[in-house]
């Protein structure tokens, strides 16, 4: 088992959750893996958000928040950019503000990088409504192939931000980020970038993110 002393970035972006955020931020909390902080990134929320993000920083100093620069475009690109300068931990989990993490996620994905060179790890995500006792299913059947890059490009592959987790290492290397200047699909571009650079990538198939579906849901939001 891998040594706590590599932290783990848990990025999230948000924009008007506080009816939702505090789910993700206990799930977070209820990690088995300790060692992480979590950067909140805020859009520019007009609802109580700021206050509820304020009260968990209050009982816990790895919680923190930033709001997003005005000279950056807003969205939540712009957010996750912006969060991983905030970060400073070895692995980076991009995350959303609406959706929830299995207790072992971090655990069992920092794990599977220990004593390889792979640049991440994918999990598999169920999707539910609601309630997380209503799961509706996985979000895509395949997150690995033998031609991975192809299938992604073509959606027979697929997975969403919440799901890797990567070495910043790679990440800083290659000079990744994500697209401010789109509205959709900057997920799909940013991992399409990035197969088109690896070798191969570690995969597992248990899920361990719940995607929320709801209608201001992006993640879940259908393929275009």
């Amino acid at each position: 088992m891998i040594k706590e002393y590599a932290l783990v970035s848990i990025i999230i972006p948000t924009y008007n959750r506080a009816h939702l955020i505090s789910e993700t931020l206990d799930s977070i909390i209820a990690q088995t893996y300790k060692n992480w902080e979590c950067i909140i990134v805020d859009d520019g929320s007009t609802d109580n958000t700021e206050n509820l993000i304020n009260d968990y920083i209050k009982k816990n100093s790895k919680f923190k928040i930033y709001k997003r620069p005005n000279y950056l475009p807003k969205g939540a690109n712009a957010c996750r950019n912006y969060g991983l300068e905030k970060a400073i931990g070895n692995f980076v989990n991009w995350f959303d503000s609406d959706d929830i993490m299995h207790a072992d996620k971090l655990m069992q994905q920092i794990n599977h990088l220990q004593n390889t060179e792979f640049p991440f790890t994918v999990c598999q995500s169920l999707v539910f409504e609601n309630d997380i006792d209503n799961i509706l299913g996985l979000r895509c059947e395949k997150i690995y192939s033998d031609n991975f890059f192809g299938d992604f490009v073509t959606n027979k592959v697929n997975w969403l931000t919440q799901a890797p987790l990567i070495r910043r290492s790679f990440i800083e290397n290659h000079k990744l980020s994500f697209d401010e200047s789109l509205s959709q699909s900057q997920e799909r571009d940013f991992y399409i970038r990035a197969l088109d650079i690896v070798k191969d990538y570690h995969y597992d198939n248990t899920p361990l993110v719940y995607l929320r579906k709801h209608e201001d849901s992006i993640s879940y939001g259908k393929l275009n």
